[in-house]
């Protein structure tokens, strides 16, 4: 047989000399090294864009294996966020701590006084009012972060001649680091007393409520 001038003698020759059995063995080769490749790529999913898991085993005997996980996926993210929000929205806020953490201590000889009932209301749960102080160590007064005290009525027990004021003023001066607020029922009285600079506040008795409040706020512990 003759095909362009090279007879099938030649041709088998040629196929299964040193050059034809390489140049054969290649192209073969190459074709599994394909077909491989291909169904590695299938076999892992991995989109043209680059997501989805990439692995790469290596050419030893063992049968370990490199993986790297990509993630492009920004709705992941988003959600991942939006999780976190959620578990911030759900801790307990600064308004909590502070009233979780503050005690407030009002001393009045009216009983039923209702900034007591007010302020339980509102959260403030460590409120506690009390007739008159009979010791500046007492219990009370030494756990108590917040101080109001009417300046009729009270001090009595200690001997202030000016009552209210007496106790408040002695009170701010051992007790610093406390706030100490004056209140009365009096429309009348010594704008000027020194008192009223010692101390951190002042309120008419007959003031609204989130008057008190917003003192309480202001003052509380974080």
């Amino acid at each position: 047989m003759d095909i362009a001038g090279i007879t099938l003698v030649d041709f088998v020759v040629w196929a299964f000399g040193g050059i034809g059995a390489s140049y054969l063995f290649y192209v073969l080769a190459l074709k599994k090294s394909e077909t491989g490749n291909d169904a590695l790529l299938k076999s892992n999913n991995v989109s043209g864009d680059g997501s989805g898991i990439n692995e790469v085993v290596d050419g030893s005997n063992n049968s370990q294996a490199t993986v790297s996980v990509n993630i492009y996926n920004s709705d992941a993210v988003k959600s991942s966020s939006g999780e976190a929000e959620d578990t911030c929205g759900q801790s307990e806020s600064s308004l909590e701590r502070k009233k979780n953490n503050t005690r407030i201590l009002i001393i009045d000889d009216e009983t039923t006084f209702k900034l007591v009932k007010i302020l339980k209301k509102s959260g403030w749960m460590h409120t506690k009012l009390i007739k008159d102080v009979d010791n500046l160590d007492q219990v009370d007064v030494y756990q108590a972060d917040i101080v109001f005290v009417d300046i009729q009525g009270v001090g009595i027990e200690l001997g202030f001649s000016e009552q209210g004021l007496g106790l408040a003023s002695a009170l701010k001066k051992k007790y610093p680091e406390k706030k100490i607020i004056i209140y009365s029922a009096e429309q009348t009285g010594d704008r000027f007393h020194k008192t009223l600079r010692e101390v951190d506040g002042s309120l008419p008795k007959d003031a609204d409520p989130y008057q008190f409040q917003s003192i309480v706020e202001q003052y509380a512990k974080g």
